[in-house]
């Protein structure tokens, strides 16, 4: 399993930045995580997620956390990457479709 932390509003799949808000993503992430410099053009493209339930927990302060099927995900060719900007963590291009994700 994989986690993500989600609004409490959020329903349906998980998006990435970009495709929420196309080409102003790029803005929205270097206003976010000015650090990432070059890599923001690439990093909004993917949902970031948490290797561990603990992780996304440290980060829930408001909203709702997500438990996500990385097996399944993988049966239907839908591949995990693995980012190491911040801090190790599971990443997802685009999108990760809601019957991947349980709300825990």
């Amino acid at each position: 399993m994989i986690y993500h932390v989600a609004p409490k509003s959020h329903t349906g799949d998980l998006e990435s930045l970009y495709a929420q808000h196309g080409e102003e993503a790029y803005e929205l992430y270097a206003a976010r995580w000015p650090e990432a410099g070059e890599l923001g053009a690439v990093h909004a493209h993917y949902v970031h997620c948490y290797a561990s339930l603990k992780d996304a927990r440290n980060h829930a302060h408001e909203g709702k956390i997500y438990a996500i099927d990385a097996e399944a995900m993988a049966d239907d060719y839908i591949e995990v990457e693995t980012d190491n900007l911040e801090f190790p963590h599971p990443m997802v291009r685009d999108r990760i479709p809601a019957e991947y994700i349980k709300e825990i």
